[in-house]
């Protein structure tokens, strides 16, 4: 977690401050994230502050002023240990996971989720200006940043990989060289040298979502991969 973690501090002193929103990045518990779980994997962490106040009512952050407490890099009041706990929070009680967790009902599958980039921002146009140049190229600071997500991947071992953001699902699809399997209906990822069944997906709640029937068949499709490579 430590190595990880250091990785990214490093990464956001080193960058110039018009990339980063005045935000510490996304920090990671690898002690806590789900191995070989059914990993989704989002484009990045959004940042809404209405949104950390609901999550957090009734917890032991409930009134904290969320964007002076993740300020980068003045912030007075970080402490990692309650970073840590206020996403796990966030976590239980954020509507955005639910349709993961609905989608994995009764199957016994664990869960995990992580974010292709660790910025904290809510609108993704600002998101791509970023990450991606002109040329359609990740930036430096997007690379660098896709680098740390392959070694949490190589770490937590996924048991199967759901990209849920139609961006997210292009940028991944292009970084990994991925190629679709006809025989599976799926693409693969390889993971500390292992083949793992990757899903392509657009958004699974909000404006920009699947519908329930599109929903519907990913999750059979999910299902049966998982249970010919389990």
């Amino acid at each position: 977690m430590e190595d990880i973690n250091i990785r990214l501090l490093d990464l956001w002193e080193n960058t110039p401050s018009r990339y980063l929103n005045g935000l510490m990045p996304f920090f990671l518990d690898l002690d806590e994230i789900e191995k070989h779980a059914v990993t989704f994997i989002g484009l990045n962490p959004s940042f809404s502050g209405s949104g950390f106040e609901k999550g957090l009512r009734g917890s032991d952050h409930e009134g904290i002023d969320i964007r002076s407490f993740y300020s980068f890099p003045q912030s007075k009041e970080f402490d990692l240990g309650q970073a840590l706990d206020i996403e796990r929070t966030m976590r239980m009680t954020y509507p955005y996971f639910k349709p993961f967790r609905d989608l994995l009902k009764d199957t016994g599958h664990a869960m995990a989720h992580l974010d292709l980039f660790f910025v904290r921002e809510t609108s993704q146009e600002v998101v791509k200006k970023v990450i991606i140049e002109k040329s359609g190229k990740l930036t430096s600071f997007g690379q660098s940043q896709m680098n740390i997500l392959t070694a949490v991947l190589d770490e937590i071992e996924p048991k199967a990989i759901v990209v849920v953001n139609a961006l997210a699902s292009q940028i991944y699809k292009q970084e990994k060289g991925l190629r679709f399997d006809e025989d599976h209906g799926c693409y693969f990822t390889q993971v500390s040298g292992r083949n793992v069944p990757t899903f392509l997906s657009s958004m699974l709640s909000g404006q920009r979502a699947l519908d329930i029937f599109s929903r519907e068949r990913l999750g059979w499709h999910l299902r049966k991969v998982i249970k010919v490579f389990s």
